[in-house]
């Protein structure tokens, strides 16, 4: 082989690696998208799902069909998208539990968390809303407080196992020293169902999953998880107000494989942020006590790496376990 042609093996080599790449980012998408989400319908993940892959559609021109997963707080989707092809036409919606308490309680899987799943972009936060039936005849959390202290092991209450509700539930418990008693289900309707029914009086919920039974007077909320009142809920008082420093939410973002093309996540990331950003989508949010996370891949990432490991500790102290 000529001298210039052996010079100029290894550039050709480099264009054509890139080519492909950059090719598939100039046209991508070119088929419909699917978006995992590791709850069910109705809950506070599927809601948001519902809100935003429809400006996403609308931003890039094509389909964004979601599939619901809801199965070992999330790790099923995670696995799941990780065996389709690594191409962004295979997306996940993410929950803060799939990657600060499944490590702790279901940490047999078959990838990295902090490895295999590349950010997309941050969407929202959620906060947990305390709700009781009326039957209790409380209107305050301090009143619920006294309540339950006052009858030992008498009361129910629904929290969902290593969501933030539960961590939430647990810190209160530690906090009063309440003997109450915990349940959990699978299905966020009978949850629902039993809660209005007086069964289970007493619930840590996203707002998705009890606005309708809130404005029908069924069920009663008392506090908010976040540090201070929601604009959208300026009537239900922040628990922090009774226990400063109290502040548990739980969070949303949109993922994809690791090795998915960076021109096709970048692409991704511009769709979402406009999305997320859209008054439309902003709107819907505040109706379900759900706040816009606009922060910048680094900084998330290093509030997950944070809150791992915070609740890794809380988890281990409380001697928390999967039912």
């Amino acid at each position: 082989m000529p001298l210039f042609q052996r010079l100029l093996l290894p550039f050709a080599v480099l264009l054509f690696a890139f080519a492909p790449t950059a090719g598939a980012a100039d046209t991508f998408p070119e088929k419909p998208m699917r978006l995992f989400v590791t709850f069910g319908p109705g809950s506070g993940p599927d809601t948001l799902a519902r809100a935003i892959a429809p400006k996403i559609a609308e931003v890039l021109g094509q389909s964004v069909v979601i599939e619901n997963r809801p199965a070992a707080n999330g790790n099923v989707a995670a696995q799941q998208m990780l065996q389709a092809a690594h191409d962004g036409y295979t997306l996940l919606l993410a929950t803060d539990s799939l990657f600060t308490v499944n490590p702790y309680l279901l940490p047999k899987t078959s990838y990295d968390i902090f490895g295999d799943l590349a950010l997309i972009a941050p969407v929202a936060e959620a906060s947990m809303f305390l709700v009781v039936h009326p039957s209790l005849g409380v209107t305050t959390f301090r009143e619920l407080i006294n309540l339950v202290k006052a009858n030992p092991g008498k009361y129910a209450y629904f929290a969902p196992t290593g969501a933030p509700h539960h961590l939430l539930s647990e810190r209160l418990t530690e906090i009063y020293g309440l003997d109450w008693v915990r349940v959990s289900y699978r299905d966020p309707q009978q949850a629902l169902t039993e809660m209005i029914g007086g069964l289970v009086p007493i619930g840590f919920a996203s707002y998705a999953q009890i606005a309708s039974s809130v404005s029908s007077g069924q069920l009663k909320a008392l506090g908010v998880s976040t540090s201070s009142r929601l604009d959208s809920h300026a009537s239900v008082p922040a628990l922090n107000e009774t226990v400063p420093g109290l502040e548990e939410v739980g969070w949303y973002a949109i993922y994809a494989p690791t090795g998915t093309p960076k021109p096709v996540i970048e692409k991704l990331a511009q769709a979402v942020v406009k999305a997320r950003d859209s008054a439309e989508v902003k709107q819907r949010l505040d109706q379900f006590g759900m706040r816009l996370v606009t922060a910048d891949p680094a900084a998330f990432s290093a509030r997950v790496q944070a809150e791992n490991q915070r609740r890794g500790r809380l988890i281990k102290e409380r001697g928390i376990r999967i039912d």
